[in-house]
């Protein structure tokens, strides 16, 4: 299978690193990442210290080296690699990002081959896609592309909102051992047909 994997929030640690960041920058304790603009947590400076952290990473895009990975996610690519699965990293980051996203993925050892920057994710032909952003799960299943959804704190509360209100179900995992079994669960229907 070609998967279509994330970056931030699936493979990075970027909204812990923000969260840091923004704390600091305004003086104030790590608030909550509990919801997507999880940043206006901190009040009426949280979207214009966001605003700021943004015109920062133009200026030094190399920050971006300094995101730790999510647990366990190099070596469920590398699981998923080792089982015959094509990894495309699929990420909406700034192409002005290529190259610190690209060290940033060797320097963690995910050993990338395929990276792409862009908002229509769908348009990057992959089995399977793997994203923590709710609205771009939404995106691609509405061009009917098969996608699972990395739950996260800031996604959980819209996760259970949908389910629960019965408004469609969202395959999920809450890491990356559950995606390498889901992966390989599919596969394995898809032999057994």
């Amino acid at each position: 299978m070609i998967l279509g994997i994330d970056i931030d929030g699936v493979c990075a640690e970027f909204a812990d690193s923000c969260n840091f960041w923004l704390a600091e920058r305004l003086d104030m304790d790590p608030q909550p990442i509990d919801r997507w603009d999880w940043y206006e947590n901190y009040g009426s400076e949280g979207p214009r210290a966001w605003r700021e952290f943004w015109r920062m990473t133009e200026a030094d895009p190399d920050w971006m080296g300094l995101v730790p990975p999510v647990p366990g996610a190099a070596e469920g690519v590398h699981a998923l690699e080792d089982a015959g699965h094509e990894v495309i990293y699929v990420t909406a980051r700034n192409p002005r990002y290529q190259e610190a996203t690209w060290e940033w993925l060797e320097g963690e050892g995910f050993v990338p081959k395929h990276l792409i920057h862009t908002k229509d994710k769908h348009l990057v032909e992959c089995d399977l896609y793997l994203d923590d952003s709710v609205g771009n799960i939404d995106s691609l299943r509405e061009n009917d592309c098969n996608a699972v959804l990395f739950i996260r704190e800031w996604n959980e509360g819209t996760w259970w909102s949908r389910m629960l209100r019965g408004v469609d179900y969202i395959p999920s995992v809450r890491s990356w051992d559950q995606f390498v079994w889901f992966v390989g669960s599919m596969e394995a229907l898809a032999h057994a047909r």
